[in-house]
């Protein structure tokens, strides 16, 4: 079962992996191969981080990769679940 912890996680990566999708296609409007140099660079780090077993840094490398390839939101950024909102009370 995902906690608010996991799920407020969850969405940390997503907006870093936009966020870092952004910039990449940003600068590769102005360099049109930088784009690939930086997807060359995250298919290492990605291989690097697979022998750790570490896949909160795999999921958002892959996602940050999707996203800068789609040129736009990438499908785990754009059908991100929301985390149910809690009700508070305010008495």
């Amino acid at each position: 079962m995902a906690t608010a912890s996991d799920d407020g996680l969850e969405q940390a990566r997503l907006a870093i992996a936009a966020l870092l999708a952004s910039l990449v296609q940003t600068i590769a409007d102005k360099d049109q191969t930088f784009a690939d140099r930086f997807d060359e660079r995250v298919k290492g780090w990605y291989a690097n981080m697979r022998e750790s077993g570490n896949m909160d840094a795999l999921a958002l490398l892959s996602w940050t990769r999707e996203a800068v390839r789609a040129r736009g939101p990438a499908h785990p950024v754009k059908e991100a679940k929301r985390p149910a909102r809690k009700r508070v009370s305010r008495y």
